[in-house]
């Protein structure tokens, strides 16, 4: 149950208590508004649903709430009816993730605005670890998805004959990530089900950069979320519970370049899996092809669908809620604490000037005889002085007055607007989202690596172009001056172009063999060291021909089993590199 402040002594307990550095629970402080005497959000409902989780609080607005504004952090205090959840952290760091003040202007807003309440404080109950621990009553269970509600919460079906209903909220499970990219009707999860508390732990496995290389293997492209970026890196998400950096060098080939200016948080972005010089597993973007096939993004629970889609952005639109004209005269004054509207005084003692008392004027004695006629002027003259500065006081009030609702009109005008912008500029992200879709699906169908084949006179000159457009598209200008592509260090066996067909080799593969000439013949794969080499052996030995030239072979792919290996033959004297064939190993004769 929540519990009611009434006094100051009460306030500055709640005030010490939420800047507690070692508290355990968030805090939701609910305020009654001016001439009511229940709060707008039903705190029994709300408690019902996190009250396991948070304490709740109400005080009246006004005397109490001016305090509560000294009490703590410049506005960050609750009035006129609005509610705020407090994390753990507040007091630690008052102006970091506090709950936003949050108000209902009538049933249905307040319904909503409740809604919006509860998950902030999901949410800061998840990030103070107090949702995803298994009780000592917690026993693991399974069910089916029954149905998902919106994308903070998806209802479950839990046991044999799905006897326990319960809730699954995103901050249980991937917070920040719509529940309707997780789950699907029907789907089944597993988890820890506490009966007691109802409250159940969706079980999900540690996901790393060990997992990641195993999922896609190093070379290969997928998508990732840009969750925040600055001047010069940005940092992404291929699993919502993954946060790899990713440097401007691998973002943007040009070094004038704003990482916050080119992506924006929420855009999804392809990104391709690789292994740096040192040996670490990195991310870039620089350079994949725009017919580039990208794989499909990783489904966080078993059976569901990829969580990820190129042409859905995650670009929130934020509620704008206008907020009573009481917020605005809080702290302003001559306002009337109980109404909220300003009080006219009508009478003198109302402006702390005393009229002067029957026979008596200010500086006179008190006389006993009747007034004459000049003390009857005198008397009168003050009067109409006293009254005239009533009426001066009374028009000043009007005017705060009227310049308060002015204020509150232009405010709540400037509110819509800023949501229609903020629409409007969701909308041109996602059309620019859709935009980048739409230009490389049209380039992957129009433009692919064997298309290109029939623009040139022979296989030789289409597998030089093609080598020579990836040295121009993935080597920056400093790499291309020190891995020259040199076209008389390479030439072609005559096998070579027996096995590049689309039965032999698919699109991937073909781009993946590109690049990998192309490693081999600069020289560079010595520095990278992304694929393995190894000498052709035959009778236990190395292969060397009769010229000299030394045979070899390389991983197209790497760590992929099965992969297949390119067969070449280094030439003797640093001649260069004669090309043989693709094949698997076990498939292949000198």
């Amino acid at each position: 149950m929540a519990t009611t402040i009434t006094d100051s002594q009460g306030l500055a307990d709640l005030a010490r208590h939420l800047l507690d550095t070692k508290r355990a629970r968030p805090a939701c402080l609910v305020t009654i508004a001016v001439n009511a005497q229940e709060p707008a959000f039903d705190l029994e409902q709300l408690a019902s649903n996190a009250g396991q989780f948070c304490d709740f609080y109400v005080i009246q607005t006004g005397d109490l709430t001016r305090e509560l504004q000294r009490l703590l952090p410049d506005n960050l205090h609750v009035y006129g009816g609005g509610a705020r959840v407090y994390p753990t952290t507040f007091g630690l760091d008052p102006l970091g993730n506090v709950g936003k003040l949050r108000y209902g202007s009538d049933a249905k807003a307040t319904t909503k605005v409740a809604e919006a309440l509860e998950n902030d404080i999901w949410g800061f109950a998840n990030a103070a670890g107090l949702l995803n621990k298994p009780t000592k009553s917690s026993q693991p269970i399974s069910g089916k998805i029954a149905a998902v509600m919106n994308d903070h919460l998806a209802i479950a079906r839990l046991g044999k004959d799905g006897e326990h209903m319960v809730a699954i909220r995103q901050e249980t499970s991937f917070p920040g990530v719509p529940l309707e990219w997780i789950f699907k009707k029907g789907q089944t999860v597993t988890g820890q089900y506490d009966p007691s508390t109802r409250n159940f732990v969706l079980d999900q496995a540690t996901y790393d950069l060990e997992k990641l290389v195993r999922d896609y293997k190093f070379d290969s492209v997928t998508l990732a979320l840009v969750k925040s970026t600055d001047r010069v890196s940005a940092v992404v998400n291929i699993h919502p519970n993954l946060d790899i950096t990713m440097a401007k060098e691998e973002i943007t080939g040009n070094p004038i370049d704003v990482v916050s200016r080119s992506l924006d948080i929420g855009d999804v972005i392809a990104v391709r899996i690789y292994r740096n010089p040192q040996g670490k597993t990195r991310l870039r973007m620089i350079d994949i092809d725009d017919d580039e096939v990208v794989l499909p993004a990783l489904s966080l629970l078993p059976g569901g669908e990829p969580w990820l889609s190129e042409d859905r952005p995650l670009y929130e639109t934020e509620e704008i809620e206008e907020q009573p004209l009481t917020q605005i005269t809080e702290t302003l004054n001559p306002f009337d604490s109980d109404t909220g509207l300003i009080t006219l005084p009508t009478t003198a003692e109302q402006l702390g000037v005393p009229l002067p008392g029957p026979g008596r004027l200010p500086g006179m004695q008190t006389a006993p005889m009747a007034k004459s006629l000049q003390a009857r002027q005198l008397e009168q003259t003050s009067i109409a002085g006293y009254q005239e500065r009533l009426r001066l006081q009374e028009l000043r009030y009007r005017q705060l007055n009227d310049d308060a609702l002015l204020i509150s009109s232009e405010r709540a005008n400037a509110l819509r607007e800023l949501a229609r912008l903020r629409t409007e500029n969701g909308d041109l992200r996602k059309e620019r989202s859709e935009a980048r879709s739409g230009n490389r699906s049209k380039q992957r169908v129009s433009s692919t690596t064997y298309s290109r084949r029939n623009r040139f006179a022979c296989d030789q000159e289409w597998f030089r172009e093609e080598v020579r457009r990836v040295w121009i598209s993935k080597y920056t200008p400093a790499d291309r001056l020190q891995y020259p592509l040199t076209e008389e260090n390479w030439i072609f066996g005559e096998r070579f172009f027996g096995c590049l067909n689309e039965r032999e080799l698919d699109e991937g593969e073909i781009r993946k063999l590109v690049r990998c000439v192309l490693d081999l013949v600069t020289t560079r794969n010595k520095l990278d060291d992304k694929r393995e080499q190894h000498p052709l052996m035959a009778n236990g030995r190395p292969y060397v021909r009769e010229d000299k030239a030394a045979g070899m072979r390389i991983y197209v792919e790497s760590g992929v089993a099965g992969a297949k290996r390119l067969h070449y033959f280094k030439l003797p004297d640093g001649a260069g590199y004669e090309l043989s064939q693709v094949a698997h190993h076990d498939n292949y004769t000198p």
